[in-house]
């Protein structure tokens, strides 16, 4: 309705962010039990912050870096 695209491209980065966590969560996940052999407990307790935060902090340095003007050129 306000046609600001930008802030749009900045939602649609943080929403993949969101609905891609569940895959940063079971490849973390498995990263850390199999290849660090870590206990199930530690490996949860870390994943579920971790899949998260990190997706968010990805998604944010995409923003930073313009990433947002980049998706609204190539829609266009």
């Amino acid at each position: 309705m306000h046609r600001n695209w930008e802030e749009h491209a900045k939602m649609m980065l943080c929403s993949y962010a969101v609905t891609l966590a569940a895959m940063s969560l079971r490849t973390e996940r498995y990263t850390l039990m199999y290849f660090w052999g870590t206990k199930r407990i530690e490996t949860d307790l870390t994943v579920t912050w971790s899949s998260w935060v990190g997706n968010f902090f990805i998604a944010e340095i995409f923003i930073y870096l313009g990433m947002a003007k980049k998706l609204i050129q190539v829609g266009a």
